[in-house]
């Protein structure tokens, strides 16, 4: 009869898998907390004995006589996993799972039961549980099942996160940009600083979906790992200890927690990755670039040309240019001359200022070619630009 169940299950679409979890899950990141419900003490000092001997990621965070008292635990307490028997006073196990599907639908559920009635197995179905065990427990049949949940809440937290960051992908790309440049240059100083803006981003992203922050920054690590081309080294080393207590988890104490875990991970993250900039070959180079970039910005108000760039910087005049265009994507002077114009653009809107005396202040010795540049960058003339910042002086 039970095959029976299962084959049908299995043709809906839905995997019943009983293999070991593998050594490689074993060494996962997930850390799950499971509640058992069962009212026979004996059966539930078993359940929990097999689970913690079967995944290091399985922590037992609580076992009760029946489902009224699960419920009242779980008002209080965090769990992923509930495993319950079917037929238990005040409240028998199916009603549990109904209360759980409506209001943790991220939970998973097993079921553990002496019946093998078709009728509750066909519930169970109904309600999604994710396996249903005959008693007397077989600890190869109970682990089989938890490996399935495992995969089944990793795949499903990765798909979110994963949908999480295709919607997002756009307004990344300037604190992507920002991660790089740190990296690249081995800015140290900088990085706390950095890690505290990406967790108000991810927060933003995730919304109330707080357990996402865990798997959003191990994604954002990946991402940042590839853009600056070096390996992120331990990421498979488990997950950090943020200060609380292993094995219960107070609810209102979720945000913080996952807060906690994602920041840690970023911290160490981008340690690591300054770390291997540090050892790159190449971080001279970007370390060459980011100072001609301070250098410019500095200096956008004096006569500039490559040339003289070259005794600043321990490099060839070709090799300087092509080493900033290959960093940075632009050449010197495109990067000069965006400096001057976003300068000359402060300084048109005071009046007091004339066109030739603003080309003086930003660089240009010649007002005719300071007008040109900045008709090529902007589209207008200083004048119209001036102009259309007060249009009521236009004719002035």
């Amino acid at each position: 009869m039970w095959s029976f169940v299962w084959t049908t299950r299995r043709e809906a679409g839905q995997s019943w898998r009983s293999a070991f979890p593998s050594p490689k899950q074993r060494r996962g990141n997930m850390q799950l907390r499971v509640l058992i419900a069962d009212d026979e003490p004996i059966v539930r000092e078993s359940i929990a004995d097999k689970i913690g001997q079967s995944d290091a990621r399985l922590i037992i965070s609580g076992a009760v006589g029946n489902g009224r008292k699960a419920l009242e635990w779980l008002n209080v307490y965090h769990a992923d996993i509930c495993v319950t028997d079917i037929r238990m006073p005040e409240m028998g196990g199916l009603e549990l799972i109904r209360h759980i599907n409506r209001t943790r639908p991220w939970m998973k559920t097993v079921i553990v039961s002496s019946y093998s009635d078709f009728a509750y197995a066909r519930e169970g179905i109904k309600l999604n549980v994710s396996d249903y065990i005959l008693k007397p427990l077989d600890r190869q049949q109970l682990n089989g099942a938890l490996g399935n949940v495992i995969r089944e809440l990793a795949d499903q937290r990765s798909h979110e996160t994963r949908r999480l960051l295709m919607r997002h992908l756009s307004g990344m790309q300037s604190l992507m940009e920002q991660w790089k440049q740190l990296i690249l240059t081995v800015q140290v100083s900088a990085y706390p600083m950095l890690v505290v803006d990406t967790l108000k981003a991810m927060e933003q992203w995730v919304g109330e979906s707080h357990y996402l922050l865990e798997p959003f920054a191990r994604l954002w690590l990946e991402l940042v790992s590839e853009k600056v081309d070096l390996p992120l080294t331990g990421q498979e080393a488990g997950l950090p200890d943020v200060g609380f207590p292993t094995q219960r988890l107070e609810r209102e104490r979720l945000p913080l927690y996952y807060r906690l875990m994602a920041v840690s991970l970023l911290e160490t993250g981008i340690s690591r990755l300054i770390g291997q900039s540090r050892e790159s070959s190449f971080t001279i180079h970007h370390q060459i670039v980011y100072n001609l970039q301070t250098y410019l910005k500095e200096h956008y108000n004096e006569k500039i040309n490559v040339s003289d760039l070259t005794r600043q910087f321990p490099v060839s005049r070709s090799y300087l240019s092509i080493l900033f265009k290959q960093v940075t994507g632009t050449t010197i002077f495109q990067f000069l001359t965006e400096i001057r114009m976003k300068e000359a653009k402060k300084l048109l809107m005071n009046p007091d200022y004339k066109v030739f005396e603003i080309s003086n202040r930003v660089g240009y010795e010649n007002s005719e070619h300071f007008t040109k540049l900045f008709k090529e960058y902007c589209g207008i003339t200083p004048r119209e630009y001036r102009n259309n910042l007060n249009p009521s002086k236009a004719g002035e």
